[in-house]
């Protein structure tokens, strides 16, 4: 029965290959009928092919031994010329070598003996070897390994669908036999020698060596040997192929992986060591504004907490808006890892999901995600993802080839441009004076690398590379002047009026301009940079922070007038502005003014949402809790805080007075309501309905709770409306003075 169906199997196979041909149409186009008989007298073969084209294939496939029919598929036409003259290649290649008598000979044996997995084993390796060796020979004549599989892989990677039927996959390609080649091919050792007439004649010995030895005929008293010599011939090249064959990489030296032949940018880095720096710069910004250091909405920090190598690719062609294709690797410490980061780089898309390369591959709009492990992520554009599939994890870039790459891919970054590729790119944008002066570091340069090292110091090389030794002088002359042109503007900078944060910058960064080191060595031309890293990230930090301090301090200020306002129109309705504990009438629970004030800030819904006879963190009233509206929070404050970051001026004899029922009227604020604090912004731990204040003790200074969100100071509301800056260096009489409400203290002009 076994046999049997074997035989069904067989002659299904044959005649579903005879009904491929029968529905297929004959193609007369005189371009590819020409390159038919070119292809043909370079691999010199004499037979007569015919040629048709067939909707049931993506590819193509050869069919026929005495009469062969090449058979591709009726998109052809939207393939390159490199596609066709590297499929049509491929395929001659077999009817040269005779495979399709030699599949279906390994096919009858696999008939005889369908129950031995040795033998199913061999005959798809005979399988895979012709594909392999057909390869081979393809690549030899179409302009080498890299632009065969370059030409081949984009073709794998495109197909989507698997039409054939279960018997013509005998005879016919599928798309995973077909990126099984690619997988293969990516170790290009196997294109690299005439090895492959011995590899098919060992792989045919072994089916044959097969046949005799599980039908009994072996030497008396011997065990089964699977495959003899030859079959171990095909065993090694497998296990060579599937070892990746990629070099390891000197200890500590940054490794470009996945990297295509044709990118012409590379970056890669060890996110630790960026991650490091980026978070000393943001701990500086929060510890020069008392910002609060809370990271976890960051998408940053996210991602490359746990990454341990990133590797950026920038792929041609280039126009003036940049590189057409880009993606990045990211390698992960674990899985999970890995999969967060996904979720925070894909945003909502949703991708549809396949297997590649015995892989996850995933398409979403023109934007692709490659998983050839646990723990690495390949995300970008789709074209540039197919590439560096293709690529695999090894570098096929020859800038990271160079002596330049191995000096800077010691570094913590490693970047470099292929500066040949981004010339017309530049040259189509409109360049000042400033621009133009260095424009030789790209028409003068053939490429430029450079490395960053972060460490105690910050240390920047950069090192271009000329095509001769006259544009290495011009690179010279440029940077030298170029340095010379930044310590003059920095020299200005330093002298000029702005006590600001560019000034401290500038005073930072002249000593690092100043000793730059510039050396010329033939056509290299190295410029080095070094500075320490706190007087680096300090001004920087300052310079950063400056502005978005100034911004909040400005929201600030907006909302607390908004507050102020509220308090107001509230007095306009009862006579008196709300206590800072409001007690309910009926059940006697108390509730916070912030909560009795909501209908006048346009919260009149959630006001009546609160359950006024139920505690501030009851069931019901944690619901409230949770939509707090935003003129009571910091900017800096994550989205889904519910602590507010404004209180009263709650004590003895201040406008809210401590344990005072009632609310104070505008006429008891004998001091004058310009002269009297009624809110106060301050980085607190209260829930923003709970019933609770700082309390403001004025008895003594060290008493006082730290109010505001920056070291210079605080937003202050006053009971006229008005909002002011009360910088932390003001007098303790005076803060006195204006937060109590009838001390009759005189207030200072000028707090």
């Amino acid at each position: 029965m076994g046999v049997f169906c074997g035989l069904v199997r067989l002659v299904g196979g044959l005649w579903g290959i005879h009904t491929f041909v029968r529905t297929s149409r004959p193609l007369g186009d005189a371009r590819l009928r020409e390159q038919v008989d070119v292809i043909c007298a370079e691999l010199n073969c004499a037979q007569s092919i015919e040629l048709r084209e067939s909707p049931l294939l993506e590819t193509a496939a050869t069919v026929g031994w005495r009469r062969p029919v090449i058979l591709i598929s009726d998109t052809w036409k939207t393939w390159s010329r490199g596609q066709i003259r590297s499929v049509l290649a491929h395929e001659i290649a077999h009817i040269t070598r005779a495979d399709f008598v030699a599949g279906v000979a390994a096919q009858l044996g696999l008939v005889l003996h369908f129950y031995h997995p040795l033998m199913h084993w061999l005959v798809n390796s005979l399988r895979l070897e012709q594909e392999l060796a057909a390869d081979a020979l393809a690549a030899g004549i179409v302009g080498g390994p890299r632009r065969y599989l370059h030409a081949i892989g984009e073709l794998a990677l495109k197909q989507t669908k698997e039409p054939l039927s279960w018997p013509a996959q005998t005879f016919l390609p599928t798309r995973r036999t077909f990126l099984r080649r690619i997988e293969m091919l990516r170790d290009l050792k196997l294109l690299s020698g005439p090895a492959s007439g011995m590899l098919k004649a060992s792989s045919i010995v072994a089916v044959a060596a097969v046949t005799l030895v599980v039908a009994g005929f072996r030497p008396p008293g011997e065990k089964s040997v699977p495959g003899g010599l030859a079959a171990q011939d095909v065993i090694r090249n497998v296990s060579v192929v599937l070892s990746g064959a990629a070099g390891q990489q000197p200890s500590g030296e940054l490794e470009a992986t996945y990297v295509p032949a044709d990118a012409v940018a590379v970056a890669v880095a060890r996110p630790a060591e960026l991650l490091a720096l980026y978070l000393k710069i943001v701990a500086g910004m929060a510890t020069s504004g008392n910002l609060p250091l809370d990271l976890s909405e960051d998408a940053v920090p996210r991602v490359l907490q746990h990454c341990s190598h990133a590797v950026g690719v920038l792929t041609g062609p280039m126009d003036e808006r940049g590189p057409e294709h880009a993606a990045m690797v990211l390698t992960f410490t674990a899985k999970e890892a890995r999969d967060a980061a996904m979720k925070v780089l894909s945003g909502p898309r949703e991708f549809r999901r396949e297997k590649l390369l015995r892989a996850e591959f995933e398409i979403s709009d023109r934007t692709a995600r490659y998983l050839p492990d646990d723990t690495t992520l390949i995300f970008g554009n789709e074209q540039a993802v197919q590439k560096m599939i293709l690529a695999g994890p090894k570098s096929l870039s020859a800038l990271t080839q160079t002596d330049e790459w191995h000096v800077a891919a010691k570094q913590s970054v490693a970047v470099a441009v292929d500066t040949t590729a981004v010339r017309g790119m530049v040259a189509k944008i409109p360049m000042g004076p400033v621009e133009a002066m260095f424009s030789p570091l790209w028409t003068a340069a053939d490429r430029q690398t450079l490395g960053l090292q972060i460490g105690k110091t910050i240390d920047l090389s950069l090192m271009s590379m000329a095509a001769d030794e006259a544009n290495a002088k011009r690179l010279e002359v440029t940077l030298s002047a170029g340095a010379a042109m930044l310590s003059s503007m920095i020299t200005a900078m330093q002298n000029g009026p702005d006590n600001g944060a560019g000034k401290a910058v500038a005073i930072t960064l002249g000593p690092v301009i100043d000793g730059h080191k510039l050396a010329r060595s033939g056509n290299l031309v190295t410029l080095n940079l070094s500075g320490s890293l706190e007087s680096v990230v300090g001004p920087l930090t300052s310079a950063l922070s400056g502005p978005r301090v100034a911004a909040q301090r400005s929201q600030q200020t907006n909302n607390i007038k908004q507050l102020l306002l509220a308090l107001h129109n509230y007095h306009d309705v009862y006579g008196h502005f709300p206590p800072a504990v409001v007690f309910d009438t009926a059940s006697n629970m108390p509730r916070s003014w912030r909560v009795e004030v909501l209908p006048f800030i346009e919260q009149a819904p959630l006001y009546e949402q609160y359950r006024k006879n139920e505690p501030w963190d009851s069931e019901a009233n944690r619901k409230v809790l949770a939509q707090m509206p935003r003129l009571f929070s910091h900017p800096s404050q994550r989205a889904d805080s519910n602590t507010t970051a404004f209180v009263a001026a709650y004590g003895k004899g201040l406008i809210f007075e401590e344990l005072d029922k009632d609310g104070t009227r505008i006429n008891e604020i004998l001091d004058g309501t310009s002269n009297t604090i009624a809110l106060i912004e301050a980085p607190t731990t209260i829930p923003w309905t709970k019933p609770e204040e700082l309390v403001i003790d004025l008895t003594r200074e060290d008493a006082l709770p730290r109010f505001g969100f920056e070291d210079a100071g605080f937003v202050a509301g006053f009971a006229d409306g008005s909002a002011r800056f009360i910088a932390r260096t003001t007098k303790f009489s005076t803060l006195t003075a204006i937060l109590t409400r009838a001390g009759g203290e005189i207030v200072e002009s000028g707090f």
